[in-house]
C-alpha cells in the first residue's frame, strides 16, 4: 500500500515536470526579412586620360594645365611659403590656381605632379579646372625640356603642348 501512495505522487511529479518542459514559450515563426536595401555606392570616378601614366619630366619657365572637373584629384602642387605666391579663385571659367615666384631675383622651382608626370616651372604654374568636359592640356612655355624617363629621350623647344584626350 505504501507503494501505491508513492506511485501517484511520483506520477504527479513526473507529469508536472514534463508539463513544465513542454510549457516553454513556443518559438515565434521566423519574421520575413526586410528586403536588402540597395546600398548607395559612391559615384564612379569621372573618366580620365591615360596619357600621363608613363614617367616624364617637363622643365619650363611657365606651365599651364587645363582640364575637366576632377583634375585636382590627379594633380599635386607644391609651393614653398616664403619663396612662392599662391592664388586660388573660382571664376566663370572654373577653379583657377597659380603659383609664382615671390621675388623675381630668387630662383625657386615650382613643382607639380599630374599622375606620373613631374612638372617644374621656373617662374609660374597655372591650373584651370573647368566645370565642363574637356581634354587635359599641358602647355609648357619658355626654354622647355621634356624627358621621357622610361626611354631617356629628350626634347627641347621654346614651347611644347601635350594633350590627354578623355573619352566622352
Amino acid at each position: 500500500m505504501k507503494w501505491s501512495c508513492r506511485f501517484p505522487l511520483t506520477l504527479s511529479l513526473a507529469l508536472v515536470l514534463a508539463g513544465a518542459c513542454q510549457n516553454q514559450k513556443p518559438s515565434l515563426p521566423p519574421q520575413p526579412q526586410e528586403p536588402a536595401r540597395a546600398e548607395k555606392l559612391p559615384p564612379a570616378p569621372p573618366a580620365w586620360t591615360q596619357s600621363f601614366q608613363k614617367p616624364c619630366l617637363i622643365v619650363a619657365n611657365r606651365i599651364e594645365i587645363v582640364g575637366p572637373e576632377g583634375l585636382r584629384e590627379h594633380l599635386a602642387l607644391r609651393a614653398e611659403g616664403d619663396q612662392h605666391v599662391q592664388k586660388a579663385e573660382t571664376t566663370a571659367e572654373g577653379f583657377r590656381q597659380s603659383i609664382s615666384r615671390a621675388n623675381a631675383g630668387v630662383e625657386a622651382e615650382i613643382r607639380a605632379y599630374i599622375d606620373r608626370w613631374q612638372l617644374v616651372a621656373l617662374d609660374e604654374i597655372r591650373v584651370l579646372e573647368r566645370p565642363v568636359p574637356c581634354d587635359v592640356r599641358i602647355l609648357a612655355i619658355g626654354d622647355v625640356l621634356f624627358v621621357d624617363e622610361s626611354t631617356k629621350q629628350e626634347r627641347r623647344a621654346p614651347q611644347l603642348e601635350f594633350t590627354g584626350p578623355i573619352r566622352r
